[in-house]
């Protein structure tokens, strides 16, 4: 007999996938750091080469989840990470364009 049919989802999980119970069960940084689904307000279209969309696209398969989750998860501890650096970096550049002012 074929198995039994998932349940219909509903209308707030429309589009979202849930984790697979292989990634939840595995006990990982990485993977309760990256590979975990993301609730986000509005999506934009972004670019990324080949070579990283193929890499991505072999995770998304794995965890089960969307390739903009993983986007989401990498971008948000990049800026966690380096946020205090960023803010340095773009003060500087703030004091450098407003020193060239010509008035």
């Amino acid at each position: 007999m074929p198995p039994a049919e998932a349940p219909v989802e509903s209308q707030k999980q429309k589009g979202k996938k849930k984790q697979s119970s292989s990634v939840q069960g595995v006990n990982s940084t990485y993977a309760d750091t990256f590979l975990k689904p993301v609730v986000s307000k509005k999506n934009k279209a972004i670019y990324v080469d080949q070579t990283s969309h193929n890499a991505l696209s072999v995770l998304s398969q794995a965890a089960d989840i969307g390739l903009a989750d993983i986007i989401i998860n990498v971008l948000n501890h990049h800026f966690e990470t380096y946020g205090p650096d960023i803010r340095t970096f773009l003060n500087e550049m703030e004091k450098r364009r407003k020193g060239n002012l010509p008035y």
